[in-house]
């Protein structure tokens, strides 16, 4: 197990060492705004259509 966990740390570790080298923290604060903001969008999206046509739409 603990094998394990350092290769998947070591993975990760090396994704954000790559991600890091093309962006700046600028445009993964961008990349997250938009993200949270998508996200929170089809919240809304979803509870709008839930409550309006009642779960037999679906």
């Amino acid at each position: 197990m603990r094998i394990y966990q350092d290769r998947l740390l070591d993975s990760l570790m090396r994704i954000s060492d790559a991600l890091e080298g093309e962006m700046s923290m600028k445009q993964m604060g961008i990349i997250m705004i938009l993200y949270m903001a998508g996200t929170a969008a089809f919240g809304v999206l979803a509870v709008i259509v839930i409550h309006g046509l009642g779960w037999q739409w679906l």
